[in-house]
């Protein structure tokens, strides 16, 4: 007697090789297409990491500190701001530090007026004010910013002030750093007034302006800076016998350069002196 049993039918499938190369090449061609994407994804985030390593930041120039009357127009001169890659710069004024007019909470960023050269009309004021103004350069990348101190003179006495000064040299023996600096001794004033209410101007030989601005802010010159005025008595802050400026023997400044003391405005003269090493 035969037993039957079942076993179990193997099923031959012929793949066709076509089918498969075919689709090797699909799986092939969505990896390229990933791996490019990619790739050039990473290149633009390199390119843009990189072209903000090479952009170079502009430097910021407001220019020098501003002494005017109540009521009178100041203008206010960004050209001498740069960019060493030579990109194209906007310039915004900032005009009162004191105040946050777009409410950032910061108070020196404030677009009071856009452009390169503005102009700017502070409000009416009985007594002597000064202002901070800050310059905002930016390149669309990288920013910088300067300030510069615009004062309202108003005086207490609308008589002449005049002010007699002498002048030394200085030497500073080694091993000592330092550079050589004329001294400028105020010697007599013929009325005591608050040094807010005196500018300066420092000329060359030529005539040409080398620095200008408000006395005041000199008091708080750094050591190194080109000048600089010490009060002999800083309670009182005002320009009386005794009071020193130091002004640096270094380029631009020269023998026969001349230091000019202003009171309240430019058309009031109170003193001049040539520096002189003798």
């Amino acid at each position: 007697m035969y037993v039957l049993t079942s076993l179990p039918i193997m099923v031959q499938t012929r793949i066709n090789p076509i089918v498969v190369i075919v689709v090797i090449l699909v799986i092939i061609a969505i990896a390229s297409g990933a791996w490019f994407f990619l790739r050039k994804g990473t290149e633009i985030n390199n390119d843009d990491a990189q072209d903000d390593d090479m952009n170079r930041g502009p430097t910021a120039r407001a220019g020098l500190d501003r002494v005017i009357s109540p009521g009178e127009t100041v203008v206010l001169d960004g050209s001498l701001s740069n960019d060493p890659d030579g990109d194209s710069l906007s310039y915004s004024w900032d005009v009162d530090d004191s105040v946050d007019s777009n409410g950032d909470g910061i108070y020196d960023n404030d677009a009071d007026h856009i452009g390169v050269v503005v102009e700017h009309t502070y409000p009416l004021t009985e007594m002597t004010m000064t202002y901070r103004v800050t310059l905002n350069v930016s390149d669309g990348k990288k920013y910088d910013k300067d300030t510069l101190l615009v004062t309202i003179y108003v005086g207490s006495s609308e008589d002449p002030v005049d002010i007699n000064m002498s002048c030394s040299y200085t030497i500073i023996p080694p091993p000592l750093p330092g550079d050589p600096y004329y001294t400028v001794t105020i010697e007599s004033v013929s009325s005591q007034e608050n040094i807010l209410n005196f500018s300066y101007v420092l000329r060359s030989p030529d005539g040409d302006v080398i620095l200008e601005g408000g006395v005041f802010p000199l008091m708080a010159a750094p050591p190194n800076a080109t000048i600089r005025y010490v009060d002999s008595n800083p309670r009182y802050q005002d320009v009386s016998a005794g009071d020193v400026v130091l002004i640096k023997d270094i380029q631009p400044v020269l023998e026969g350069s001349s230091f000019e003391i202003y009171y309240k405005t430019f058309n009031m003269p109170a003193g001049n002196i040539t520096l002189t090493r003798s």
